[in-house]
């Protein structure tokens, strides 16, 4: 298996209300992230797995990231296409409208949208 692609995508601040209905009385600000991976699977068949999915980071603790339930994570197989870039340019792409997905529905649930990005390709 090989890492062809990884992006991480900040959504935005969450509603420290709704957060901490979640976990608790934990006063922690937290950060709502999406995240892609693209692994090369099998020397022979040349399947691309894409792993998406969302999580919540604590802004007083990075190492403290916590599962949220509001978008559903996403795994698909898809063929690898005939080079890197355009293989890569297709996970971009299919980055891009899971964090589009993602937005609205934190949007209706509990962030304020301030995106910035850190992709790794």
């Amino acid at each position: 298996m090989k890492l062809i692609f990884e992006c991480e995508t900040e959504l935005g601040p969450c509603d420290a209300d709704r957060v901490n209905g979640h976990f608790g009385e934990d006063p922690t600000g937290w950060t709502a992230l999406a995240h892609t991976t693209a692994i090369i699977t099998g020397a022979k068949t040349g399947m691309l797995r894409i792993e998406q999915r969302c999580y919540l980071r604590s802004t007083d603790r990075p190492e403290d990231v916590r599962a949220q339930n509001w978008v559903r994570p996403e795994m698909t197989l898809e063929p690898v296409l005939s080079s890197k870039d355009e293989t890569t340019a297709m996970v971009e792409k299919l980055h891009q409208a899971f964090v589009q997905k993602a937005k609205e529905e934190f949007v209706q649930q509990s962030i304020l949208i301030a995106p910035a990005v850190l992709c790794q390709a």
